[in-house]
């Protein structure tokens, strides 16, 4: 490669933190495709692949007008494959929707150097899109399978009416 080729490789990418190194792939999910105003639902971005995962600053979930949002949870699992570190790393971030209508989730992109291609990429998801239902509705119109199974086997704890006093003294 020319001098000024190799040299536009190796510019950084806008919005690049110095910690997203690794051969690695981006997706994000929802928990849920549809819910009910006021209830939560959990969207996950993933970075899976070879690098350090534990260093990785994901893309976060930004703000969706019309929710309510709680502080991202992370996780990872480390994996060493011939010397080499891996794995993934989840962000979750919970949002409540506050009204009905359609959520949408933008796409999200992640700038990372790649030193196996020795350059630098952004990653995309696709946008995530959730129905949300009036409030209370879903649970209305769906029974829950299986919501009854345990009130079928609960009894009261004396049917007679006898009050729960010892028969007899202690031993």
């Amino acid at each position: 490669r020319s001098p000024a080729e190799e040299s536009a490789s190796f510019r950084l990418a806008p919005g690049f933190a110095s910690v997203n190194v690794g051969t690695l792939s981006l997706e994000a999910s929802a928990s849920d495709a549809a819910v009910p105003a006021g209830q939560p639902v959990t969207i996950r971005v993933t970075a899976k692949g070879d690098g350090n995962v534990r260093a990785l600053a994901l893309p976060p979930v930004p703000e969706l007008p019309g929710t309510r949002r709680f502080e991202p949870t992370q996780a990872e699992k480390v994996t060493t494959k011939g010397g080499r570190l891996g794995g993934s790393r989840t962000v979750e971030t919970v949002v409540v929707p506050e009204r009905e209508g359609e959520l949408v989730v933008p796409a999200l992109s992640w700038p990372v150097f790649d030193p196996a291609r020795g350059a630098y990429q952004t990653l995309r998801t696709e946008p995530i899109r959730i129905s949300v239902s009036p409030a209370g509705a879903t649970a209305a119109q769906t029974p829950i399978a299986g919501a009854n199974a345990l009130g079928a086997g609960l009894r009261p704890i004396r049917a007679d009416g006898s009050d729960l006093t010892r028969a007899s003294p202690p031993p």
